[in-house]
């Protein structure tokens, strides 16, 4: 019997891709909830015996992967951020770039199932999720080379989790879009940003059951944000029909310490709203980013 309380996630950045650093030092990360797993393939064997049974099968192929979700909070993701956006932070400012950083993360359980090492994960896609109400998500979604199980804790020099404040829907400043703040102008009710690195498995014989390689392709960059209808929505939705690009502005944080995404360029597509007499309309834009990296700045306390 295992309880959800007593689970523990650590993580740390590597130096070469899919080898943990030694002597080990790791980071308690909070977390919502994770998926990180490893799963095989096997291949079932063809041979014909002399009964009808099957001839078994062997394990051929393993892949790491899986999701990490956790509230958001002043510092506590910066590394992740600049993993997912291939890019590092320069005076505060990180964009998309061509820097690959890995990382090592253990999986525990304290009162059972041992500590569980997933290697060189990578992340593949990660989402920015700002409710009406409620915290402000993130979601890394990894793609690792290997892993390993040890039943014993490890042994490194460990960082408690952080317990900066947690951010939510009321910590979100005024919105800006082509520059001028919607404040007063258009009422933004939700929002959505999506990145995938669309990393692909290069495999290599020699290696085992452990992936050889991740590859980064093209970088795609969409999402969406809801609208009270209203004359500038219905302007923004012109947009679509002119091919009409704009730039959008994010401020989000505790009220002390904050962040702000910056899309330089995106286009949008969105539907007429509908609803019944008692309904307050709103409309969805779908964005997708072109040309110019989108950015993150980060705003500490002065």
């Amino acid at each position: 019997m295992s309880s959800g309380a007593k689970q523990i996630l650590y993580i740390t950045k590597e130096t070469v891709a899919g080898t943990t650093p030694t002597p080990l030092t790791l980071n308690t990360l909070p977390f919502v909830s994770t998926s990180l797993d490893a799963n095989t393939n096997i291949t079932e064997s063809d041979t014909i015996r002399d009964s009808r049974m099957s001839s078994g099968g062997q394990v051929t192929a393993m892949s790491v992967s899986g999701d990490i979700v956790a509230n958001m909070s002043y510092g506590t993701y910066d590394d992740l951020l600049a993993a997912a956006f291939f890019g590092e932070w320069v005076a505060n400012k990180l964009q998309i770039g061509e820097t690959r950083q890995t990382f090592t993360a253990v999986r525990g359980f304290k009162d059972a199932g041992g500590y569980h090492y997933f290697r060189g994960l990578h992340v593949s896609q990660f989402g920015l999720e700002i409710p009406e109400e409620g915290s402000i998500k993130g979601t890394w979604t990894f793609a690792g080379l290997d892993r390993s199980q040890s039943p014993a804790a490890p042994t490194a020099t460990i960082t408690p989790a952080s317990t900066a404040e947690e951010f939510s829907n009321v910590g979100v400043g005024e919105i800006e879009l082509d520059g001028t703040s919607l404040k007063g102008i258009a009422c933004v009710t939700s929002f959505k940003f999506d990145l995938n690195n669309n990393l692909k498995v290069q495999k290599c014989l020699g290696d085992g059951l452990a992936v050889g390689k991740q590859i980064e392709t093209k970088v795609d960059i969409s999402g969406s944000f809801v609208a009270a209808f209203g004359d500038k929505a219905a302007e923004i939705y012109e947009k679509q029909f002119t091919n009409g690009k704009l730039k959008l502005e994010i401020p989000f944080g505790d009220g002390e310490n904050n962040y702000i995404l910056t899309i330089p360029r995106l286009t949008v597509t969105g539907s007429l709203p509908s609803g019944s007499s008692t309904d307050l309309l709103q409309i969805t834009f779908n964005f997708k980013a072109e040309v110019e990296s989108p950015y993150i700045t980060r705003v500490p306390k002065p």
